[in-house]
């Protein structure tokens, strides 16, 4: 299963298309440590003139932007905190900061793939299911209105 999370054919893609809330979850592999967790909810949003994505339940979240490159295509640039925490902005804790980049898979799947301390994460979002408010039930989970 590991190996097929680095088996991408990719696509183009507008993130537009993908704003909202989505079924999202996080694969992880160091080198003492594999797995998958649970699913959770999170959103990509457009804040002013920049898209970002946010891990909005559970117990840790992540937040941060994407911005266009030429070469890599999607790169993210972000931050991780515990619950309970402030928000942290990617630069403002190094030992928070996050990098990767965002992938199309198929019709029904994106990835963030991140390097993060050291191991690698990817955070698969099902762009088959978005959510509305009423689906999200997740612990902690807040709801806001966009």
């Amino acid at each position: 299963e590991l190996r097929s999370l680095g088996d991408t054919n990719i696509l183009p893609f507008p993130l537009d298309r993908f704003e909202g809330r989505w079924r999202c979850r996080i694969h992880a592999a160091g080198r003492s440590h594999v797995g998958r967790y649970d699913w959770f909810y999170c959103r990509i949003f457009r804040d002013g003139t920049r898209w970002k994505i946010e891990k909005r339940s559970g117990q840790d979240y992540f937040g941060g932007t994407f911005h266009p490159d030429p070469t890599l295509g999607t790169v993210y640039v972000g931050a991780d905190w515990a619950s309970g925490q402030r928000t942290h902005l990617y630069g403002q804790h190094p030992n928070r900061d996050m990098a990767g980049v965002l992938r199309r898979v198929d019709k029904g799947l994106l990835r963030l793939i991140l390097s993060y301390e050291d191991y690698l994460q990817v955070v698969e979002i099902d762009i088959r299911h978005r959510l509305r408010a009423r689906h999200i039930t997740a612990p902690g989970a807040k709801a806001d209105s966009d």
